[in-house]
Parts: structure tokens; sequence; C-alpha cells
């Protein structure tokens, strides 16, 4: 089981120009552990984020439009098969990517652009001194990077900057 989800943040618009851009309506009613088809929040560190229930949602091509009109952070994850990935999109491109895919190796992580810098750092926490084969210490990198860029985390329920208050968008 586990999570197989996806989602893309904006910074620069509000969440209801960021619904708009999808064609989505806020229906106001709270989602409080997303598990609506989509679900979005806007929180005070200025992102607007966009919740799916589908890991395949947040396509480069979603990012890329979207990018036109704001700096857009997309992740997805996938933990039946361990495959994770974010990337940062600006002015209709693509920037940045680290992608996990745990069924090539526990290690396995690729990456594309010009990383934040903070990305060695992150990735560096993420691998102890001595590792167990069991275990993919790599999948939570792309994810933990995407929550240090805008400030929030799928599975997490607090922050510094309090609760998050998602609602269910149709």
């Amino acid at each position: 089981m586990g999570f197989k989800i996806s989602w893309l943040a904006a910074q620069g618009l509000s969440k209801g120009e960021l619904l708009s851009h999808f064609g989505l309506q806020d229906t106001e009613v709270h989602d409080e552990v997303n598990e609506e088809p989509f679900s979005s929040a806007e929180i005070p560190t200025g992102w607007a984020i966009l919740f799916s229930n589908d890991s395949a949602w947040a396509t480069s091509n979603r990012a890329i439009a979207l990018s036109k009109k704001a700096r857009v952070l997309s992740c997805a994850l996938h933990e039946g098969v361990m495959v994770s990935e974010s990337a940062f999109f600006e002015n209709g491109q693509l920037l940045w990517q680290v992608m996990h895919d745990g069924q090539l190796d526990a290690v396995n992580l690729e990456t594309h652009g010009a990383l934040p810098v903070n990305y060695n750092a992150i990735k560096d926490a993420a691998f102890p001194l001595e590792m167990d084969d069991e275990v993919d210490y790599a999948f939570d990198v792309p994810i933990d990077l995407a929550r240090s860029i805008c400030g929030w985390r799928h599975d997490f329920c607090e922050f510094d900057w309090g609760t998050p208050y998602f609602t269910k968008v149709e």
C-alpha cells in the first residue's frame, strides 16, 4: 500500500488562481488528510499547493504550462514501487529534477539541471555510515528537497508555520 500521490506548488499565484489554471473549483470542504482525489491549500510560506491522489497527475507538461505564470515545484511518489521525484520549473522551463527509482536499487538518484545548494546536504543526511540492504535510503531525498523549497511535505501534519488547511477541489 502506501502513498501514490503527486502535487504541484505554485509561488506567485493564489490558491484561486492555481485552481482556475486547471479549471478546478474549491468546494471549501475541509480535506484534513488529503483523502479526496484533489485538494488544495495556500500555506504561509508563499506557496499554493494542488494535491492529487494520483502519482502520475503532476506531469512535467502541466508544470511547464503553469510555470509560465509562477515558479512551480512538483513532487510525485509511489511507495508501492519506491519511486519518487521532485522538480522545479520557471518561465516554461525545467530548471532541475531529482528522481529515485527503488526498483533499480536503494541508493539510486538521478539528477538533472542546476540543483539547489542544499541538495548535497539532504542527500548526505539520508545515507547513514552503516547501511542496511533492506532500507531504501534515497526514496526521501526528492521529497525532502521539495519540502526544503516550499516548506510542506505530504506526510507531516504540523510545521513551524502551523497546520495546512486543505479543501476538496473539483
